[in-house]
């Protein structure tokens, strides 16, 4: 079975590196016997959908069909949301892609059973997140009380990885996963913005295949 092995780490967590996810998935390969063909892995929170360039990679290459299954440690490194998480799985499925957790030990192989796990699972992850939240609500309003700095001075611009992510979502586009609104709502821009901007790369690549 041609697989794809996808790792996360938040970038709150500075002890985590992707690699060691990489690293149990790739064994875990072995002992199964799977050709992994592709490796996706980055260092981004799980809800900041504008950043995670190679989860939109492999939603990609799964459309084109370049592996069976998708390989992950645990449910919480592809998303913590639930609604998320179905569409997710959903999108794969649809593109003929099947989807497994090896620590957890399911995949949606195992018909209705997989399915529900992954409804359980993606649930409570969800909750830990809510509680992460809220850990974290406090201590910024006990700092701020204590006149603590709370963040770094400077936000990295968003810009360079917007413009690199826009191709990847053209390529849905063309490929009817998501209509403009949902892209535009995934890249944190406005639609019209995003039509502009999807017109003059289609008049690009209809330049460059005429000549």
């Amino acid at each position: 079975m041609r697989v794809a092995l996808y790792a996360r780490v938040s970038t709150w967590d500075t002890t985590q590196d992707p690699e060691n996810q990489l690293f149990e998935l790739r064994r875990y390969c072995e002992a199964r016997d799977y050709t992994a063909v592709e490796e996706y892995s980055e260092k981004v929170s799980s809800t900041d959908k504008r950043r995670r360039l190679e989860l939109y990679r492999l939603k990609a290459d799964a459309k084109a069909r370049k592996f069976d299954r998708v390989l992950i440690t645990k449910l919480d490194r592809l998303y913590r949301n639930v609604l998320d998480m179905h569409l997710f799985i959903e999108e794969m499925t649809g593109s003929g892609v099947e989807f497994e957790s090896i620590k957890e030990g399911w995949n949606t192989g195992s018909g209705s059973i997989g399915k529900m796990l992954m409804s359980v699972l993606s649930a409570i992850a969800e909750w830990e997140l809510d509680n992460i939240r809220d850990r974290t609500n406090s201590s910024i309003a006990r700092r701020r009380a204590a006149g603590l700095p709370i963040g770094p001075e400077k936000i990295e611009d968003a810009r360079p990885e917007l413009e690199k992510l826009l191709p990847i979502q053209y390529q849905r586009l063309d490929a009817g996963i998501l209509n403009q609104t949902e892209a535009a709502r995934e890249l944190g821009i406005n639609r019209t913005t995003l039509n502009k901007k999807y017109k003059a790369w289609r008049d690009h690549q209809s330049q460059q295949q005429g000549e």
